[in-house]
């Protein structure tokens, strides 16, 4: 558990939180869906980036990402 001396602390500590997760679907959540074929898929799974290097994109599953033919 995270100790704040205030409030003030915790609301921008929040916010902070909230802003990089929306920035990076797939990364910090328990699941994603592809970006391809809309299947959710859990946190573990296997994926590949849809732009490399920008994960705020999403992401694709590996079955698509093979369909594609791509490395």
């Amino acid at each position: 558990m995270i100790g704040f001396n205030n409030r003030s602390s915790e609301d921008a500590y929040r916010e902070q939180t909230d802003r990089i997760t929306g920035s990076a679907p797939g990364l910090f959540s328990y699941s994603w869906s592809c970006k391809s074929c809309g299947t959710r898929m859990y946190r573990g799974a296997k994926k590949k980036q849809v732009v490399p290097g920008a994960p705020k994109f999403g992401f694709i599953c590996i079955d698509c990402h093979e369909k594609r033919g791509e490395k």
